[in-house]
C-alpha cells in the first residue's frame, strides 16, 4: 500500500526541489514536530513562559558544531516567537534567538545533514541533524508568520559563516561515492588586543 504525502511533504519536496538531493527515505518521513515533550520540565516551561513562546513548533536533539569543530549534542527548540539551544541533559538555556531575526539558512546541494542559521547581527550556527528538512520547513513557516517575509536559503557546495566576531569559517562539501564529506576550514582569526 503506498502511502500518499503530506501537505507538508509537498512543501518540503517543492523547497528543495532542484537545490538539494534527497534521500528516498526523506520523502515519506512523518514529521511529528515535537519529538521531546520538553515543555513538561519545570525550568524549560519557565523559559517558554518568560519569553511569551506559545506553540512549540519543533524540539528533538541535534549537533552543533562548536569554534574547535567538535560536535556537541544539543536540543533544538523552536516555538512561535524563539529558537533555543538548550543543553541535551539539564535543558538549561545555552542560547535564544529571536525568530524575527533569523535571515537565511544555508545548505549543501548534497545529501547530507549540516544547515547554518544566519542570524541579524549575531554569530551564526551550523548544526547538524538526520531532521533537517523538517527543521527547515518549522523555520520557514515561523519566520514568514512573524515577519510576514519570506526566509532566504541559500544552497552552494560551500559556505563562508562566522561562529563568533574573530573567527570566520568556510564549510566546503564534496560528493564522493562513498557519501558526502564536509570539510571545516578556519579563514580568519583575528587575535584580541
Amino acid at each position: 500500500m503506498n502511502k500518499q504525502p503530506t501537505k507538508r511533504q509537498n512543501e518540503i519536496k517543492s523547497i528543495f526541489s532542484g537545490n538539494k538531493e534527497r534521500r528516498r527515505s526523506s520523502d515519506l518521513k512523518e514529521f511529528e514536530g515535537n519529538y521531546l515533550e520538553i515543555q513538561k520540565k519545570k525550568n524549560v516551561s519557565k523559559i517558554l513562559q518568560k519569553n511569551n513562546d506559545n506553540t512549540i513548533i519543533f524540539c528533538d536533539q541535534i549537533y552543533k558544531i562548536n569554534k574547535r569543530n567538535k560536535s556537541q549534542e544539543r536540543t533544538l527548540l523552536i516555538t512561535d516567537e524563539n529558537l533555543y539551544n538548550l543543553h541535551p541533559s539539564s535543558s538549561n538555556l545555552l542560547r535564544k534567538i529571536e525568530i524575527k531575526n533569523i535571515v537565511c539558512i544555508k545548505l549543501s546541494p548534497f545529501q547530507d545533514n549540516f544547515f547554518i542559521i544566519s542570524v541579524r547581527n549575531e554569530n551564526e550556527y551550523l548544526l547538524s541533524s538526520p531532521r533537517k528538512s523538517e527543521i527547515v520547513c518549522c523555520l520557514i513557516e515561523a519566520v514568514k508568520a512573524k515577519t510576514k517575509k519570506d526566509l532566504v536559503l541559500k544552497f552552494d557546495d560551500s559556505h563562508i559563516f562566522n561562529l563568533r566576531q574573530n573567527n570566520q569559517k568556510e564549510i566546503v562539501f564534496k560528493d564522493l561515492e562513498e557519501g558526502v564529506e564536509a570539510q571545516i576550514y578556519t579563514l580568519s582569526k583575528k587575535k584580541k588586543k
